[in-house]
């Protein structure tokens, strides 16, 4: 679905309506939602490799919760194993599962339970907490309805959504699992 409706956002700026500020903000929030992943929760917290501001770490699980990619602690947690357990059966992500599974079908799975063994240090962080309790209310918020609200304000609400939710949502799923 989320594929289909991100074509349905091309169709729309290429047959509708095509706004260069609609399509500024997908690039925006692309831009804001990859920093998420890359600086928040695979460095700062998969990896712990520094120490952040709540501010800051708060700007991560927004955003992170904007690519619809689990809770900050669960996607933390299958980092680690996908680390710990490298091509391995245990590894998540791991391509001896085939090709789709490590590069995309992963996220179709059902989500897996928190082990406090390999993210104990996490959950004592109550923003993370609260990022994984709301995860997906804030997904549809920041991921669908932010873009949707911004755009409505120069009069593309449908743009906002179809193309700063879910094309963006579509090029950032393949740009993250393309590592993988």
């Amino acid at each position: 679905a989320v594929h289909v409706l991100g074509l349905a956002g091309l169709w729309y700026m290429h047959t509708v309506h095509f706004n260069w500020a609609t399509v500024g903000l997908a690039v925006v929030l692309f831009l804001l939602c990859h920093l998420s992943i890359t600086d928040g929760v695979h460095r700062l917290y998969a990896h712990r490799a520094f120490k952040a501001h709540r501010t800051y770490q708060v700007f991560h699980l927004l955003f992170f919760s904007a690519t619809f990619q689990y809770s900050a602690l669960a996607w933390a947690q299958m980092h680690r194993l996908h680390h710990w357990y490298t091509n391995t059966a245990r590894d998540p992500y791991c391509v001896l599962h085939g090709f789709w599974w490590a590069h995309c079908l992963w996220i179709l799975r059902t989500p897996i339970r928190l082990d406090p063994k390999v993210i104990r240090e996490l959950r004592q962080n109550r923003f993370l907490r609260l990022q994984h309790k709301y995860h997906y209310r804030l997904a549809f918020t920041f991921g669908l309805g932010l873009p949707a609200g911004i755009a409505w304000m120069w009069g593309d609400f449908w743009g906002g959504l179809l193309v700063g939710g879910f094309t963006r949502l579509v090029g950032q799923y393949h740009t993250t699992w393309s590592i993988n």
